[in-house]
């Protein structure tokens, strides 16, 4: 319990009532963290190509205080993205604070009017200061800014079948995206999942005897058999405001009847042994996970649509927004010098199950 660490010698007379006095540390600091979730959904099918359909943010600044007395806390917002900290509504629900926030000064920085200061006494332990949510998507339906990670390109070629050479037609998608935050930072995570509907609707069509074939000029491919997806794992990858192009390859043969019968036949003709089998046989697992029946279910998929391609990331050090605290300083009337230490941290994250591009699945 984060109260446990605190000395209330005295409750009685409070001024403020969600703080009570006398609280004493020995050692005084102040944790903040600044975290944005984004909200992003994109129409890639053919019809509608690059329609934004929700591009949102919504912000928090959480604050753990572990100070002793009445502290007066003066916190310096800086704003580069331009959104006023203040009550007043915006696109979206503006800034909603804390019933401490005592003042919010709009003179200290001179120079620019939209950055503030905040004068207010925390409550002890952890409490939300402020929260903020706008809509990135101005009234004529233009995009302020790009969003964070960008799917710039989804396409499906189909190979037929070559009865001469005894090749089953095969499937291939590619999938090329784009960042756009600093050179220098590196998320925590980045995982792009691609639902195997997004090759064909029917499973059943995909040969699983063969394996898939996986490129890409950055992080790895993985297949998950149970959930029925690919994950393109990306923890690495760099910052570049969009001026790389980062793709992926995944190719699934089909099946083909007419194929696998051509070929069984020439294998009793020939004199030579059936070829060696080497590696997992992928039909064989899918089916035992499937008659287990952990089969995703279409009406019970909370984190994966078949027609959603969908970003999960967490990129530390960066606000998209450009909010930024700029200084904390601390006031204590009793004391002729008040030390503390103040931490302050960053991220921004996707908004769960809703950071994704909608495609056209259909049967080849």
């Amino acid at each position: 319990d984060i109260y446990m660490k605190a000395t209330v010698i005295n409750t009685l007379g409070d001024v403020i009532n969600w703080r009570p006095n006398g609280i004493y540390y020995k050692k005084n600091e102040i944790f903040v963290d600044v975290i944005e979730k984004i909200k992003y959904i994109q129409d890639m099918s053919s019809s509608n190509k690059y329609n934004v359909k929700a591009f949102e943010l919504s912000g928090m600044i959480l604050c753990k205080s572990y100070l002793s007395g009445m502290p007066l806390i003066k916190m310096g917002i800086i704003n580069d993205a331009g959104f006023n900290i203040d009550r007043k509504l915006q696109l979206g629900q503006g800034f909603q604070f804390h019933q401490c926030v005592q003042e919010i000064d709009e003179t200290y920085y001179q120079t620019n009017n939209e950055n503030k200061v905040l004068k207010f006494v925390p409550p002890d332990g952890e409490f939300e200061l402020c929260n903020y949510k706008f809509d990135l998507i101005s009234n004529n339906k233009k995009i302020a800014h790009p969003p964070v990670i960008e799917i710039v390109s989804f396409t499906k070629q189909t190979k037929e079948a070559s009865i001469e050479k005894l090749k089953s037609p095969t499937i291939r998608i590619n999938l090329q995206i784009k960042t756009y935050f600093k050179k220098n930072l590196v998320p925590e995570y980045l995982n792009v999942k691609i639902p195997i509907t997004s090759f064909t609707e029917n499973i059943d069509l995909l040969d699983l005897s063969v394996a898939p074939r996986f490129k890409t000029d950055f992080g790895k491919l993985l297949f998950n058999l149970s959930d029925d997806f690919i994950v393109w794992e990306c923890a690495n990858i760099k910052g570049n405001y969009g001026n790389r192009i980062f793709e992926c390859f995944i190719q699934f043969q089909l099946a083909d009847e007419q194929i696998n019968e051509l070929k069984r036949k020439k294998q009793l003709e020939s004199m030579d042994a059936p070829p060696l089998r080497k590696g997992l046989k992928l039909e064989k697992i899918y089916n035992e996970l499937h008659d287990k029946n952990m089969r995703l279910d279409e009406a019970n998929v909370s984190c994966l649509n078949k027609n959603k391609i969908q970003i999960e990331f967490e990129i530390p050090y960066y606000i998209s927004s450009g909010l930024k605290i700029d200084f904390i300083k601390i006031e204590e009337h009793n004391l002729v010098k008040y030390q503390f230490f103040s931490w302050i941290r960053y991220k921004t994250i996707n908004e769960k199950d809703e950071y994704y591009i909608s495609i056209i699945a259909s049967d080849v």
